[in-house]
Formats: structure tokens, C-alpha cells, sequence
């Protein structure tokens, strides 16, 4: 390899990295965002005492699920390019074939970061809306709502949409590794247009 196609290799790089920060920086303005929007709902749930003041925080949430979700596809997207075009070229730029291999052989490595990683974040304030929208679910008379059969089916359909956006963001982000895999062998094999968002 000649020094021009090494500081070339260099560059993208360089770049790609640059991409992954950035992509990175959007999704944890986007998680800061409704942290702070869902706190100030939960707060004006205290207040009224309303379940659904509570629940309206899934509002916040619907955005930022795909955000994270593309932020995370995009960033395998890219890594998989540097891990089968850069990394095997360069042999000190290792990181995204470690953090692969790490995948591979840890099947918990997802679930470990969700407990304590900014994606967590994500789904945290969708689990407290429901607790504390149970907590003042209609056996609290002083709310100045009237319950009836409409506002039970509103109730319910809010949950479903909310466990069901929790199971779809854990499924999907329990696939890191296999995602990851299929990045690869789509770039090994020329699949993909060479751009870090394919």
C-alpha cells in the first residue's frame, strides 16, 4: 500500500468516525429532549392527579424511538464498512472488529446496555408513565374526569401502543450483532453503495 492509498484509507476514516459521533450527538439530544419534556408532564401529573397527563408522555417518546433506531442502524451501517474495508487494510485500527467480536460472544451485551446505557433512557420514562398512570387509575374520584367505557378503551389502546413500542425497541436492538453481520458480508460483497447511511 502506498502512503497516498494509507492517508487516503486515513481520511475515510476519519470521517466515518466522525459520522458516528455525529449521529451519536442526535440521539442524545433527542433522549435529553423528552427526559426533560416527560419529567415536566410526570410533574403535572402529580398535580392534577390525571392518569392521562401521565401517558401523554408517550407523546415525547414516539419521536425519539426511531430516531434511536436509525441512529443505531446507520452507526452498525458504517462500522461494518470500516470493520470490512478499513480495519483489514490498517492494522492498528482494530475497534469496530473488537466491538464485533465482543458481540458475537456476549448475548447479554444488549441487555447490558439498556440497563445502563443512554438507550435505557428511552424506555424508562414509557415504564413510569404507566406506573404512575396506575397509580391514579379511576378508583381516584377527585380528578374531574368521568369514567366511562370510552375512557377504559383509551386506557387500554394507550398501554398496548406503549408495550408494544417497548418490545419492538428491545427486539430490535437485541439484533445488534446479527445486523451487524449482514452489513458486513453486503459491503464484503459489494451490495451496498458506499455511503455510511445505506
Amino acid at each position: 500500500m502506498t502512503d497516498q492509498e494509507y492517508n487516503a484509507l486515513l481520511a475515510e476514516y476519519k470521517r466515518l468516525t466522525n459520522e458516528i459521533a455525529d449521529w451519536s450527538k442526535v440521539r442524545n439530544q433527542f433522549i435529553g429532549i423528552s427526559l426533560t419534556a416527560s419529567a415536566a408532564l410526570f410533574s403535572l401529573g402529580f398535580k392534577w392527579g390525571n392518569p392521562f397527563v401521565f401517558l401523554s408522555a408517550l407523546l415525547v417518546q414516539l419521536p425519539v424511538i426511531p430516531v434511536c433506531l436509525a441512529e443505531r442502524h446507520s452507526i452498525l451501517s458504517i462500522s461494518a464498512y470500516i470493520q470490512a474495508n478499513i480495519e483489514p487494510k490498517i492494522s492498528t485500527l482494530n475497534w469496530e472488529t473488537s466491538v464485533s467480536r465482543i458481540l458475537v460472544d456476549s448475548k447479554w451485551n444488549r441487555i447490558h446496555m439498556l440497563t445502563i446505557g443512554l438507550e435505557g433512557f428511552v424506555i424508562y420514562p414509557i415504564i413510569l408513565a404507566f406506573f404512575f398512570a396506575g397509580c391514579f387509575w379511576p378508583w381516584k374520584d377527585d380528578i374531574g374526569v368521568e369514567w366511562n367505557i370510552l375512557m377504559l378503551c383509551v386506557y387500554v389502546v394507550i398501554i398496548s401502543i406503549g408495550l408494544f413500542l417497548i418490545v419492538y425497541f428491545l427486539i430490535q436492538y437485541s439484533k445488534e450483532s446479527t445486523i451487524r453481520q449482514n452489513h458486513i458480508s453486503a459491503w464484503q460483497n459489494g451490495t451496498k453503495s458506499k455511503s455510511g447511511n445505506s
